[in-house]
């Protein structure tokens, strides 16, 4: 069942809350109107931690969490790299056998971005042009 840790930072203008158990760390931030801004599920805890995320303004993103502890002389923070598909089938059961202790609207919301979850599309680089460059001035 996840739980409220009520000891949470505010560090913005958006109240954030979490929300935690043995599988997932749930974290929603809501502005002063109460709408929804930002989510990071981060599922897997115990194996190969990752996280799904959605901004109200930049969309959705699937990382994975490396975490120092397993590399020794690395750097103590952990970092965010991409990671793969985001099994949001999977994901979406199992969270829904836990969220039952969860405000229902917090709980909707998870699921509703769980289920509306879209492929983030990376920029490419800038793709080479076929016509030849000027040369500048003074080259030959």
């Amino acid at each position: 069942m996840l739980q409220e840790i009520t000891a949470t930072k505010q560090d913005g203008q958006d109240r954030k809350r979490w929300f935690r158990d043995d599988t997932f760390d749930v974290y929603v931030w809501q502005n002063p109107k109460g709408e929804f801004t930002t989510l990071q599920l981060c599922y897997d805890r115990t194996h190969d931690e990752r996280v799904m995320r959605w901004n109200k303004l930049s969309g959705y993103s699937h990382e994975r969490i490396d975490a120092p502890e397993e590399k020794p002389g690395r750097a103590m923070s952990a970092i965010l790299v991409r990671d793969g598909l985001f099994p949001a089938e999977l994901v979406l059961e199992r969270f829904r056998g836990v969220a039952t202790q969860l405000p229902k609207e917090i709980a909707e919301f998870v699921d509703r971005k769980i289920r509306g979850y879209k492929v983030p599309v990376f920029p490419r680089s800038m793709p080479r042009s076929s016509k030849p460059r000027a040369k500048a001035r003074g080259q030959r």
